[in-house]
């Protein structure tokens, strides 16, 4: 076992988790173009990994993971291309 943590016991939340799902949130479409569709792994608002499946992105992020904590809790994304709004139509007339 790693020490990347992705998984939590119910009620648990790490301290992290907030703050890495708003930087997300307001970095977003930045993190889609520089890497397209895939399950993104975040902690503490730095990109810690990226892979096609939960399974690769895990295995970078262990290859990735800073010398501390011994407990890494990074955030799992899946990051996909937002639809577009394609045409809007009046209720009206």
């Amino acid at each position: 076992m790693g020490r990347v943590r992705i998984s939590h016991r119910e009620g648990e939340v790490a301290p992290n988790t907030w703050a890495d799902f708003e930087w997300i949130a307001q970095h977003r479409d930045e993190l889609y173009e520089q890497y397209g569709s895939c399950v993104l792994l975040v902690y503490n608002q730095q990109v810690l990994a990226t892979g096609k499946t939960i399974v690769e992105a895990e295995a970078e992020a262990e290859r990735n993971a800073p010398p501390e904590p011994n407990d890494i809790t990074p955030v799992l994304y899946v990051l996909g291309k937002r639809p577009g709004i394609r045409e809007i139509r009046s209720t009206q007339g």
